[in-house]
């Protein structure tokens, strides 16, 4: 087992020897350490204008609804066109947008309208550039990497959201906001400049080129068509707005109340950062069998720390149970990522993958919608003890289904293999 787990580590090392792969790690790492903290430098450009809260939402929110929107539209052009164009054109485009922000916001001369259309802006380029780079990755590296390649993506992106936010709130504290967006500005650049020397075969799709209407009705089919991928999805929809209102709206009200304020919460957060490592560690070491069955398991970690803040459990225990919930969650979407990537077909992967995003983000402006209005309504932590339900509920759902059971780490594992009768 333990030469096994070396053998691994060794391999994702071998990755990084590959110019493409390397090239492609790289660009993705420096635009991490700029989107990071961007949101941040926002909110407290936002609050120095006086825009307040409703300023903040206006401009943090717009652009991931605009993702959401234009998911599906990135999907069919990420299988049309080459990806690594379209990753390369929208990492121009943030780049400009943040610019832009950062000159208005370093000029005295921002206003919130400006800042949300220009966020609107930034969030349609993610659109079309998540689905190309989720896509383009197994031009990359062979089947048998893919796990490998995801966990070390995973570990460079979650040390940067580690040391990131401290980095951007001196910078914030010292320079101002205006300068984190410069420097994401240029993280764009970057980034571009290095996915544009990445080379990646040509594909040639027989099929003649049809309306994109047909196109996305296509995707949804190959998305539709494998059962276990509808349920896990729908599953990722109602446990991540349960976490969004849990943990991103309620965590600080309940930190306040039993963890000690501020310091508290913090520490809880560097608690789910550490599990982040530690769960990309663990991808990038152990190759799990079950696919279904470590999906569907991954849940039971959140409902632990979920029930342990709303029941005021002491700091250590809190704190203890992210790390558990950060790591089976990082671990679980490696898995997850990574077998999509493997047996869904090059031609139908960026439309099935925008699909998958895009439900997987449905939840979040709606738990950002209505959570306020329940905790006015029934308090904080019944509010919390509902999305830790909520979760265990979606994990019940996705363990009773025989084609998330039966979901095995082979390619043969798909459709027809999962839903062959038993």
């Amino acid at each position: 087992m333990a030469g096994a787990a070396a053998g691994r580590l060794a391999e994702g090392v071998r990755l990084l020897a590959d110019r493409r792969f390397r090239r492609w790690f790289v660009a993705r790492w420096v635009s991490v350490t700029g989107s990071t903290i961007s949101p941040a430098a926002l909110a407290w450009a936002i609050l120095h204008m006086g825009g307040g809260a409703s300023g903040i939402a206006a401009v943090l929110l717009g652009g991931p609804i605009v993702f959401l929107a234009l998911s599906p539209i990135g999907g069919v052009l990420a299988d049309r066109y080459p990806r690594i164009t379209i990753m390369v054109v929208c990492q121009i485009v943030s780049g400009a947008a943040q610019a832009l922000s950062a000159a208005l916001i370093l000029t005295g001369t921002a206003t919130v309208p400006t800042l949300a259309g220009l966020a609107l802006l930034a969030g349609a380029a993610g659109a079309f550039f998540t689905p190309a780079s989720q896509g383009v990755l197994p031009a990359l590296v062979a089947t048998e990497h893919m796990a490998a390649a995801n966990a070390l993506r995973q570990i460079a992106n979650n040390s940067v959201m580690i040391i990131g936010p401290s980095v951007a709130g001196a910078v914030i504290a010292v320079c101002g906001a205006g300068w984190v967006l410069a420097w994401d500005s240029v993280t764009f650049a970057v980034s571009g400049v290095l996915l544009a020397d990445v080379r990646v075969p040509a594909r040639s799709h027989d099929k003649p080129r049809q309306p994109i209407r047909m196109d996305l009705v296509e995707g949804w089919a190959a998305f539709r068509s494998r059962r276990w991928l509808v349920i896990l999805s729908l599953v990722s929809t109602v446990t991540g707005a349960a976490w969004v209102a849990a943990i991103n709206v309620l965590g600080p009200l309940a930190a306040r109340d039993t963890l000690g304020g501020p310091l508290g919460w913090g520490i809880v957060q560097s608690a789910i950062g550490v599990g982040f490592i530690a769960g990309s560690m663990t991808a990038l070491a152990v190759r799990p069998h079950r696919i279904g069955l470590v999906v569907a398991g991954g849940y039971v970690p959140d409902i632990v720390f979920l029930g342990t803040l709303a029941s005021g459990a002491p700091l250590a225990i809190v704190a203890a149970s992210a790390i558990a919930a950060g790591s089976s969650a990082t671990f679980q979407m490696i898995v997850w990522q990574s077998h999509l990537q493997t047996v869904v077909p090059d031609e139908h992967l960026s439309r099935v993958m925008s699909t998958v995003n895009m439900l997987g983000g449905l939840g979040v402006p709606i738990a950002y919608g209505t959570v306020g209005a329940a905790t006015a309504a029934f308090g904080v932590r019944p509010i919390q003890w509902a999305c830790a339900a909520i979760v265990a509920a979606a994990a019940v759902t996705a363990f009773t289904s025989r084609e998330v059971r039966r979901l095995r780490a082979e390619p043969a594992a798909d459709l027809a293999a999962a839903e062959a009768p038993a």
